[in-house]
């Protein structure tokens, strides 16, 4: 089994590129390269930077390909420079060069870890999942690489569809592009990318933010992102989800981003709030769905964190900065879920436990009859005494709060309950989808206690 994929190493290696070239370059341009936050948003950048490539293509008479990624990636950088030179030199984040180690040998292993797993359930290179999502999926990515076409408003034509997120199936047709491989070849090859680079630093990133940018942190979060069946794997295997599954992976670095605007003043407020357009833009070019997930877990996380500064300084700025940041996320809420809704006939998944188990399920990170997360589970009991110890610390749980009450209410409360239909219908009231949130906010948890436990010790 090994030796067939060693020829579709050359496809891998190209997708490495493609989600990793572009938001290095931006980021390195505009944050500096010892800024570990931000570089390790970087594969999403990436991901963002073909999506949006894709897309703009076709209006400037371009064939996908390479081209239109370069060209982006450049007007990205440019935009960058020209933000960041308003911003003082000592402004700069300089993180010891220890954490950068840390964080590319965590990155690495992780990597491989989930490369591997992935690699042992695909099979060979050329394997096709034998799900119904599937004839889609591939029908889409072939048809973009015949007709030249990767743009969001093209791919859905085989399903007379006239516009369909498009990040995941031009990352798959750029690689079939570049390396004349198969689609299956392509697809996978994607999606081992997707799952073990995107996801891993992905979450490293909002681990960092949360948990600390220290070398412990960046460790655990790394290392639990490969030990949940929850996601990325439950995607590989229900639908297939493969654009779900893109679009979640960039769901932390999203959050971060929006973390880190609460952090930021003058200059570099814009710079990452342009970061963070482009972020939330390829996360809704992944899919819809993973941008207001990205709305439900972040936006209580970051009205906790102005709420909590607010009731600190007690100034008006601050209140003021609440209050509109509160209007401001109901407002796009109410406008993602109201555009986001899903029609009676693809929202009728039911629920199938009870209210009880599914909150068990919750705190385990055990969904759908999987494996508890023991690991993980564990480590949050340091993060607890943690939080008990130290109040301001509580905003870490924020997202695995909203992660709980999202997957107990459309997989332990009743069908047509009130709550269910307003708060999960843009999932489709799926719980499989909803499941695969919970380690978006369990990790940051568990580094916290992996933290707490280290300092123990």
């Amino acid at each position: 089994m090994i030796e067939s994929w060693v020829t579709a190493l050359p496809t891998i290696l190209v997708v490495i590129a493609a989600l990793s070239l572009p938001g290095i370059s931006i980021i390195a341009v505009g944050w500096g390269i010892r800024d570990i936050r931000a570089l390790l948003v970087a594969p999403a950048v990436s991901l963002a930077v073909v999506g949006a490539a894709a897309v703009i293509a076709p209006w400037l008479g371009m064939t996908w390909g390479v081209l239109p990624v370069v060209l982006l990636t450049a007007f990205g950088a440019a935009v960058a420079f020209l933000l960041r030179r308003g911003i003082a030199a000592g402004a700069f984040v300089k993180d010891d060069s220890r954490v950068h180690l840390t964080a590319a040998l965590t990155v690495s292993v992780v990597f491989f870890a989930i490369a591997g797993q992935l690699i042992w359930a695909f099979g060979s290179p050329d394997s096709i999942a034998q799900r119904f999502d599937n004839i889609v999926h591939l029908n889409s990515v072939q048809y973009a690489v015949t007709t030249g076409n990767a743009s969001a408003f093209n791919i859905g034509a085989t399903s007379d569809i006239a516009f369909y997120p498009n990040a995941w199936h031009a990352t798959a047709a750029l690689a079939s592009v570049i390396t004349g491989a198969s689609i299956p070849v392509a697809v996978n090859a994607a999606n081992i990318v997707i799952a073990a680079l995107v996801w891993p630093t992905s979450v490293m990133a909002l681990s960092s933010w949360l948990a600390g940018a220290r070398s412990v942190s960046l460790i655990a979060s790394g290392l639990l992102s490969a030990g949940f069946g929850a996601f990325p794997a439950l995607f590989f295997n229900w639908g297939t989800l493969y654009p779900n599954a893109a679009g979640y992976a960039m769901v932390p670095a999203t959050m971060a981003t929006m973390v880190s605007l609460t952090r930021s003043r003058g200059i570099a407020l814009v710079r990452d709030g342009v970061l963070l357009v482009l972020l939330a833009g390829g996360t809704f070019l992944a899919h819809p769905n993973a941008l207001i997930a990205s709305i439900a877990l972040g936006g209580p996380l970051i009205l906790a964190i102005l709420g909590q500064r607010a009731l600190a300084t007690r100034t008006r700025r601050d209140a003021m900065l609440l209050a509109g940041s509160f209007f401001g996320l109901a407002f796009l809420a109410g406008v993602l879920w109201t555009v986001g809704r899903t029609s009676a006939e693809h929202s009728s998944w039911v629920p199938w436990q009870s209210t009880a188990q599914a909150v068990g399920e919750a705190l385990l990170v055990a969904p759908r009859g999987l494996g508890p997360a023991w690991v993980a589970a564990a480590l949050m009991i340091p993060a607890a005494v943690v939080i008990c110890r130290h109040p301001s610390r509580w905003v870490v749980a924020v997202p695995l709060a909203v992660a709980t009450l999202l997957f107990v209410l459309s997989s332990g409360t009743p069908r047509g309950f009130f709550l269910r239909e307003l708060i999960t219908n843009p999932w489709y009231n799926d719980s499989n989808r909803l499941a695969a949130l919970l380690p978006i906010g369990a990790i940051p948890i568990a580094a916290l206690g992996a933290v707490a436990l280290v300092k123990y010790v």
